[in-house]
């Protein structure tokens, strides 16, 4: 299996997806209470969202003592991202794979 060619496909539909990506899509609301229960984070503590998206997560969590880290295949996802989330120091997004983490 060509993996890359694999990722390619899957980030150019997401990068396509990106406009109305989780706005209106009730399919993406019942998981985050769940997540958002059982996220603790603590002073210094160390997050990676792997899948980031357009940061829907990373929104919920106010500006932090945190070091958070968003990784998605979708360049587009990762701009939107930085639309919302704005200038927080404590959030770096990078375009990356989760099979082969920088």
């Amino acid at each position: 299996m060509d993996t890359s060619k694999n990722e390619h496909a899957t980030a150019s539909g997401y990068d396509r997806w990106t406009a109305s990506y989780d706005d209106k899509d009730p399919s993406t609301w019942p998981d985050e209470p769940f997540l958002l229960q059982h996220l603790l984070p603590f002073a210094g503590c160390r997050i990676l969202d792997v899948g980031s998206g357009t940061g829907r997560y990373l929104r919920r969590l106010s500006p932090s003592p945190y070091y958070i880290v968003g990784i998605d295949l979708s360049k587009n996802m990762l701009t939107r991202a930085k639309q919302h989330l704005g200038r927080r120091p404590d959030v770096f997004l990078v375009q990356a794979s989760s099979a082969s983490l920088p």
